[in-house]
């Protein structure tokens, strides 16, 4: 079965194990798909499409999307307008967090001031949680880079239940800090 409609019907079904399978199959393919149309590099690439497949897992489940002849594209383009959301982001964050030479402000005081202010507004978002999530974030904090696979087996998860429940986490925690940062 193709991979695309595959991924569909197991997702429609809740078929955990299919799910599993098919987006360890179209993950790669769309990073592949971002580093050679979008010119994104491979992590970029692969935070975007965990981040897209979640979004549409619940457009699916939702009855947003439905199958055709275009399902595949309707992914790709999915995962690219996430990269488009994703360079935005960065750009804006670069062109409000850059630096503006002054020889009267000692920056290496500063920057150590706001990343302390950071990491305390970071632990108090996190503290918010339950302990089940906490774990899961510290988790994720403590092993950077660590297979997903690993991590879904570690808390109990299927593959596709591990990127719902990072996406979600990560996008509480993201709100939570943006929040207390704008106080």
């Amino acid at each position: 079965m193709d991979p695309v409609y595959g991924f569909y019907n197991a997702v429609l079904n809740g078929d955990e194990r299919g799910v599993s399978r098919y987006m360890a199959l179209l993950t790669p393919r769309l990073t592949r798909y971002l580093e050679y149309q979008m010119g994104a590099n491979r992590a970029e690439a692969r935070e975007v499409v965990n981040h897209s497949m979640a979004y549409l897992c619940e457009g699916i489940l939702q009855g947003q999307i439905a199958p055709g002849e275009g399902l595949l594209k309707y992914f790709q383009l999915t995962c690219r307008h996430g990269y488009i959301k994703y360079v935005r982001e960065m750009r804006r964050s670069v062109a409000f967090g850059g630096n503006v030479e002054d020889p009267l402000v000692n920056y290496d005081q500063l920057d150590s001031l706001l990343k302390k202010e950071r990491q305390m507004i970071l632990e108090g978002c996190i503290r918010k949680f339950s302990p089940e999530n906490q774990a899961f974030v510290r988790f994720l904090v403590d092993h950077p880079g660590c297979d997903p696979l690993a991590i879904s087996e570690h808390f109990g998860l299927s593959l596709s239940n591990f990127y719902t429940k990072k996406s979600r986490i990560l996008k509480l925690l993201a709100d939570c800090v943006r929040r207390e940062e704008n106080r």
